[in-house]
């Protein structure tokens, strides 16, 4: 996260890296990369982006998007660039490992979209970013899914709803519904089950935010 601060002497600061906590990165990092946290894991590291840009006529590097693991001592690590990873609000952490957000990627020859910035899975022990088209599915060609947030966790699948499946407010048929969700939307499971007159009741959080339940025959769960 970058804000706009004043430096010891008085001046704006307007690219100096900060942490959600306030902490100056330029430990890290110089001002002119302009450095964000993009995530933390457990032992004290964080997920990074920044840009470099350069800073003289005679400087041959080209500006450039970065992504990468900063270690609990301060040291970089796994960092890559496709020279195209945008950096608008993600991307999130997934584990370790992984990360997703949306990555510019070149078009088919025969598309008709200007550019495509679909979501994507960064590899960061391979360097791999692979895109995730099936979130494409129900958009219209001309639009693409936008990453603004990931939950780390088991998910289930909205799977032959029909036409979509409402998550209740308690696991009963006759319960306030906090949504309808069709075919294809994930839903956080929160790790309970139940089962009321015949019905198995899957504990979920969907996209709203608000804790519910769903019905098991219209989910595809993980088996493990």
């Amino acid at each position: 996260m970058s804000g706009n601060r004043p430096t010891s002497d008085g001046q704006s600061a307007s690219s100096l890296p900060y942490d959600s906590a306030g902490n100056q990165l330029a430990g890290l990092f110089a001002w002119k990369l302009q450095a964000r946290i993009a995530a933390r894991f457990e032992n004290g590291g964080i997920f990074a982006s920044w840009t470099y840009t350069p800073d003289r006529p005679s400087d041959p590097h080209p500006a450039m998007n970065y992504i990468g693991r900063v270690e609990p001592s301060g040291h970089p690590s796994a960092i890559y660039s496709n020279e195209t990873t945008l950096n608008w609000i993600g991307p999130f952490a997934l584990g370790h490992r992984y990360l997703i957000g949306n990555a510019e990627v070149k078009p088919k020859p025969d598309s008709q979209i200007p550019f495509d910035v679909p979501a994507v899975l960064i590899d960061l022990a391979t360097g791999f970013v692979s895109p995730l088209r099936e979130l494409n599915a129900g958009l219209p060609p001309q639009l693409q899914p936008f990453v603004r947030g990931a939950v780390p966790g088991r998910v289930a699948r909205i799977s032959n709803s029909t036409t979509c499946l409402n998550v209740r407010e308690q696991a009963t048929t006759t319960s306030a519904s906090l949504g309808c969700y069709r075919d294809g939307v994930l839903l956080f499971e929160r790790g309970e089950t139940t089962t009321v007159s015949g019905v198995t009741w899957v504990a979920v959080t969907p996209p709203g935010g608000k804790p519910g339940w769903a019905s098991a025959e219209f989910l595809e769960r993980r088996a493990d």
